[in-house]
C-alpha cells in the first residue's frame, strides 16, 4: 500500500493530505503528524548502508537533529487551529530536549510522550490552545 491507502484507511474518509512544511496553505489544521528528519550531519556517516539509501533531506536534520523541528515550531502558530493536535516521531536521544523545546512554546497547552514496542521514547503528541 502507498501513503493514501493507508491514510485512508487510517482516517476513515475524513479529509486529508501530505504537504513538505514548506508548502503549506493559508489554512488551519485540527490534526498535524510529522516525521521529520532527526538525524544529526555527524550521525549520517555511521548510518547503515540500508538506511543511507534513503535520500539525505529525509534523515538529515542539522548539527544537532532538531533543524526541522525548530522550522515547524516556529510555523505551526499560523497552521494550527484552537485546540488542535500535532505529533512528532523523534530520535529516543532526542527526546528530552524536543519535550523542552516544544514545552516552552506558549500554544502548547499539554505534552503527552509516546514509547515505542521497546518502551524508547519515540513521539510527542501536543495539544495547542
Amino acid at each position: 500500500k502507498g501513503v493514501g491507502a493507508n491514510a485512508d484507511h487510517i482516517v476513515g474518509g475524513a479529509e486529508w493530505s501530505t504537504l513538505s512544511h514548506d508548502a503549506f496553505p493559508a489554512m488551519q489544521f485540527d490534526f498535524m503528524l510529522s516525521n521529520p528528519p532527526y538525524v544529526s550531519s555527524a550521525e549520517m556517516e555511521r548510518l547503515s548502508e540500508v538506511v543511507r539509501r534513503e535520500p539525505p533531506q529525509a534523515l538529515d536534520g542539522g548539527a544537532d537533529g532538531l533543524d526541522a523541528y525548530r522550522i515547524l515550531l516556529a510555523r505551526i502558530p499560523q497552521w494550527r487551529a484552537m485546540g488542535g493536535i500535532v505529533g512528532f516521531e523523534c530520535a529516543d536521544t532526542r527526546h528530552e530536549i524536543l519535550s523542552a523545546l516544544c514545552a516552552g512554546q506558549p500554544w502548547v497547552r499539554r505534552l503527552d510522550a509516546v514509547q515505542d514496542l521497546a518502551g524508547r521514547p519515540r513521539g510527542l503528541f501536543l495539544e495547542t490552545y
